[in-house]
């Protein structure tokens, strides 16, 4: 990393002790770049209280993200930007996100680190907060890690993985799926992993840049 590139971060930032590894999860040769840019989002939508508030969370995201469905575009439902909002909250307030809360998670959005994406989309999917998915929500889940992939072919994946996460990997046969019989089944299928840690976003590209930039997406995070 070249000292040039360091001088444009903040010192909030250059003091983060997660700075390293926000670096090392960005996909670009010039992460400190895309780390401005988060920064820039974070900045014009909290304020200078430098404080993103639930509700401001919310305004952003369900003013200005939208998802494709069979009927067309709907607006992101707000149970699950809530969810997001709380994934986001990991540093014991539950009222408001900092700058470090939302870089860690737009960099666990965006980067490769496979484990982190997938229990990111454990949690989201996790619509009633029991620890475990429903088939509907496995296949929910799936549905959005392969989604930008060829839909005739997509079908094909995710019957075969339906099967051998539903059947073989239900460990306790209770019919749901809990995050370490996820775990296990994405490493025993390499190339999902692989696939997981590319730096696909989830559901869809770019959803946090679109929405945060005032403009509308076609695409959601959440599926």
């Amino acid at each position: 990393m070249g000292k040039g590139k360091a001088k444009g971060l903040p010192k909030e930032l250059l003091a983060n002790p997660n700075l390293e590894e926000w670096r090392k999860a960005m996909l670009t040769s010039n992460p400190d770049e895309e780390l401005m840019e988060l920064y820039g989002m974070f900045k014009k939508c909290a304020g200078k209280d430098k404080k993103l508030s639930r509700a401001e969370f919310l305004k952003n995201f369900t003013k200005k993200v939208t998802v494709t469905t069979a009927d067309g575009k709907q607006p992101v439902e707000v149970a699950d930007v809530e969810k997001l909002f709380n994934a986001c909250a990991i540093d014991y307030n539950y009222d408001d996100v900092s700058v470090h809360e939302f870089i860690t998670l737009m960099t666990i959005i965006r980067g490769t680190d496979a484990d982190k994406k997938l229990k990111f989309a454990f949690i989201m999917h996790d619509k009633d907060n029991s620890g475990a998915l429903e088939k509907d929500e496995v296949r929910q889940m799936l549905s959005s890690l392969l989604s930008h992939i060829e839909e005739k072919k997509r079908d094909g994946m995710l019957e075969g993985l339906m099967k051998d996460i539903m059947v073989k990997k239900d460990l306790n046969r209770d019919g749901k799926i809990q995050l370490n019989e996820l775990q296990k089944a994405v490493a025993d299928l390499g190339w999902m992993k692989e696939h997981l840690g590319k730096g696909v976003k989830l559901s869809a590209n770019a959803v946090a840049d679109k929405a945060f930039q005032g403009a509308s997406s076609s695409v959601c995070l959440i599926a």
